[in-house]
């Protein structure tokens, strides 16, 4: 007998329901010795040493979190509950990746209910292809600085809410044709209010109309006389943004003048995005986006090679054409045509491949950012590399099942065993800057960082050695000048301590002076 519509739907959601509690259980493995993680770099900032944790005001918490209000309530909600101690802190983040990996999941299956997947072989694979893109996107290792990091959960709420409006637009669509279930207004209005919460979790969720027009295009090929209808909203929703900023006057100096000409307010908005990006920065927008051609082949590089990973990449910025700026322009265009060879022959390839450049969008490519190179700006582009994943495990599992089950098993206990080894690096402070320092050891902060680390376990012969060498590679770094004159005087108050002769007098102000050459120059 032929089961009933509902009851083949019901039995679907279970397996479904099967899949992802399977991912989230290895996810939890991978992830389970990062809860008792330390806060790291602007942890102590934005948490310990922030006002408005200990004593939240409605102004407070709308000035200091800016167009990034959602996920800093969050923090501050954290705070409420748990104080300084990290752990709680950590479960939301952990929570709020597995629901951002929910919402991948639920992607690919949405996806397969379009016209152009509907009647595919992928369609038929759905179950396969959500559940490997969940596994890849939840498990990869380079997805840690955006869960691991706690700050950082900014982006990973942006991504949830980004991903999950997606997801109800198309869900909406599919519902307006008749291809899957839901009301078709209550979806509507769900991704705009998802896509708000993206555009109030991070800035780089300003590219989500160009991720839905994208979904449109791909996905819904009979264009009708709504398609700019429906896109609208999105695009109207990304000025809560640049109005955040100015309603909390977040560029010095910046006044709006609503008498100035219409490209006084263009060029005003562009100045303040750069600004945005990077208060003070003597970087060009044409060297970041050179930059950013080198960049981004080797985020790419880091996903299907998943090695390398660092918190604080060393990459200079490039002034010119030069080599590597050649060959990472090659690797863009390549994937570009090849998105554009697939886009009638596998559009779900197409669509992921542009999916990265979409997620990129925003912080790799022309508005210049302090940090030319981190790897929690990749979470976004996620999805794209997670969508692809899934295509070669459902095309494999449809051809060879023994081989695909044990392959995918195979990568999903590599990214896993991966994970869960550079959470042990992300423990503490100094795990964390001694990875740094081995892979990155000509950056000046880098230096300052270990020598924090080691500053703080009083370890300050070493400490003072790092702070050198950071003053040595950047002279004018005022926290490595500040740490070591700070070092060098409870060095100086040990060796008093003890009895020792020590050749320093005391300053005006009550500081030591050393009355012996600068240690660095020793």
């Amino acid at each position: 007998m032929t089961p009933s519509r509902s009851g083949a739907d019901r039995t679907g959601g279970i397996a479904a329901g099967l899949c992802f509690a399977l991912v989230c259980a290895v996810t939890l493995l991978a992830y389970a010795r990062s809860f008792s993680s330390s806060f790291q770099l602007d942890d102590n900032s934005q948490i310990i040493a922030n006002p408005v944790m200990a004593r939240p005001s409605v102004q407070g918490i709308l000035e200091f979190g800016g167009a990034r209000v959602v996920p800093f309530v969050t923090l501050v909600l954290n705070y409420r509950l748990g104080g300084e101690e990290p752990f709680g802190y950590h479960v939301v983040n952990f929570a709020i990746h597995l629901l951002a990996t929910l919402a991948v999941f639920r992607l690919a299956l949405a996806l397969c209910r379009t016209p152009r997947l509907r009647d595919t072989w992928l369609a038929a694979q759905s179950l396969a292809f959500a559940t490997a893109a969940a596994f890849v996107f939840a498990c990869h290792p380079i997805q840690i600085q955006a869960v691991t990091y706690v700050v950082q959960r900014m982006s990973a709420m942006a991504a949830m809410f980004y991903v999950g409006s997606v997801v109800l637009y198309v869900r909406a669509r599919n519902a307006q044709l008749g291809l899957g279930p839901g009301r078709v207004a209550w979806a509507y209005v769900g991704s705009a209010l998802l896509a708000l919460g993206a555009f109030f979790s991070k800035e780089n969720a300003a590219s989500l109309p160009l991720a839905i027009l994208l979904t449109e295009l791909a996905f819904y090929p009979s264009a009708d006389g709504g398609r700019l209808l429906r896109l609208a909203p999105f695009a109207a929703l990304v000025l809560v943004i640049p109005l955040t900023w100015w309603m909390f006057g977040i560029r010095p100096g910046y006044r709006f003048d609503p008498d100035a000409p219409v490209g006084q307010h263009i060029k005003d908005l562009l100045d303040l995005l750069i600004f945005r990006a990077s208060p003070g920065s003597h970087v060009t927008s044409l060297e970041y986006a050179l930059t950013q051609a080198v960049v981004i082949p080797r985020y790419l590089r880091m996903v299907v090679l998943p090695w390398g990973f660092n918190v604080d990449h060393d990459v200079p910025t490039a002034r010119a054409l030069a080599g590597p700026v050649f060959g990472g322009l090659a690797v863009l265009a390549g994937l570009l045509g090849c998105a554009l060879w697939a886009w009638r022959r596998s559009i779900i390839i197409a669509f992921a491949i542009l999916w990265l450049f979409v997620g990129l969008s925003v912080e790799s490519s022309v508005l210049p950012i302090r940090d030319a190179m981190v790897e929690h700006r990749i979470y976004l582009a996620m999805p794209g590399v997670a969508l692809i994943a899934g295509w070669v495990f459902a095309w494999t599992f449809q051809r060879r099942r023994a081989t695909a089950l044990i392959f995918g098993a195979a990568c999903v206990l590599l990214l896993a065993s991966l994970t869960f080894a550079r959470n042990e690096v992300w423990r503490t402070p100094l795990a964390l800057w001694t990875d740094a320092l081995a892979k990155s050891p000509n950056k000046a902060r880098v230096q300052v960082n270990i020598g924090t680390a080691l500053h703080d376990q009083h370890r300050l012969d070493e400490a003072i050695a790092h702070y050198c060498q950071a003053l040595a590679l950047d002279p004018d770094h005022r926290q490595a000048r500040h740490n070591l004159d700070v070092a060098l005087a409870q060095q100086l108050e040990q060796r008093a301590e003890r009895g020792e002769d020590i050749d320093a007098i005391i300053g005006p102000d009550g500081s030591f002076q050393v009355a012996r050459p600068d240690p660095c120059s020793q």
